[in-house]
């Protein structure tokens, strides 16, 4: 019992890590290279040149963001236990190690696209953030939530 609660510890840690860190970081460095990955009026795009936003603007926008991961966050950790319970479902009725892999990428870059998208309306998100959270959701559903069995097992 106590080897699943660290590991629904960790998968969660790593889940809000990977996705919430990732599409966050994205959002707080875009508009240091000149593009606006949200924004109601006039709407993501390119709009200054690289490295020229100032300092305030910078911690504005990053203070902005973090409010929203915060948001997502909550969201986040109810899809991490889904995965975490589906996947490991899959490997405890020995599904091969490659269709864990290839289950948990497609459900958790879906999944994670979803909340990116659903709490990004909040902020007028663009579409680079989404892919990038799918992205994200995807990497992490195939490489980091399978447990990988030894040959032994």
């Amino acid at each position: 019992m106590k080897r699943i609660s660290l590991d629904l510890l960790k998968t969660v840690a790593m889940y809000l890590g990977v996705v919430v860190g990732g599409t966050t970081l994205f959002l707080i460095l875009s508009p240091v290279a000149g593009y606006l990955a949200y924004s109601d009026r006039p709407g993501p795009g390119w709009y200054a040149e690289p490295f020229s936003l100032s300092w305030e603007e910078f911690l504005s926008n990053t203070v902005y963001i973090l409010g929203w991961a915060l948001l997502l966050s909550i969201y986040a950790i109810i899809i991490a236990l889904v995965l975490f319970g589906l996947v490991r479902l899959l490997e405890r009725f020995k599904m091969p190690d490659l269709g864990v892999a290839i289950v948990g990428a497609v459900l958790s870059g879906l999944l994670s696209a979803y909340i990116v998208l659903g709490i990004g309306w909040y902020i007028a998100i663009g579409l680079p953030a989404i892919i990038v959270g799918l992205v994200l959701g995807m990497l992490f559903g195939a490489f980091l939530l399978p447990q990988k069995r030894s040959i032994a097992a």
